[in-house]
């Protein structure tokens, strides 16, 4: 019986067309999954390496989408409403010291790092009056409809 040594590199290499393919099925399976069905113009992007959950959701006065962002404060998030695109993006950095005293992790499960989310939306949104508010690690933007977009009654004479 013989045994051949395979060198380690060679396995990485091997490696590395299939990263990139995985990388880009994830992106375009984001693309697809990412469209609402009732507006098949809609798309989210993501970026970084942390992903959060987000909602959105519509009533007959607004749009509200809402991003779980556990242990983040509300100086560290912030949310642009500019041509039909929503972008949410927060930031936490790892401790770096403690006390003034530099730190070596043992174990790091914390998530750190810059997290970007751009959420495409209708034109129904009035740009002017969009509002966000971050209570207890859970981010609720409330994106009001302009006054041509909301139902109105029609009385049947």
């Amino acid at each position: 019986m013989t045994f051949t040594t395979i060198n380690p590199r060679f396995i990485r290499s091997l490696s590395v067309p299939f990263q990139e393919l995985t990388k880009e099925v994830d992106e375009i399976l984001g693309r697809v999954l990412s469209r609402d069905g009732n507006n098949p113009g809609a798309q989210t992007h993501t970026s970084g390496t942390i992903a959060y959950p987000v909602d959105v959701f519509e009533s007959a006065e607004a749009l509200t989408v809402v991003v779980d962002l556990p242990g983040f404060e509300k100086e560290q998030v912030d949310v642009t409403f500019d041509r039909q695109t929503l972008t949410i993006t927060a930031e936490r950095q790892a401790a770096a010291a403690v006390e003034g005293q530099p730190v070596q992790f043992l174990l790091q499960e914390r998530r750190f790092g810059k997290f970007t989310r751009s959420l495409t939306l209708p034109d129904s949104i009035d740009e002017s009056s969009v509002s966000a508010r971050l209570e207890a690690g859970v981010l609720h933007i409330t994106l009001s409809k302009k006054q041509e977009a909301k139902p109105r009654k029609v009385a049947v004479l």
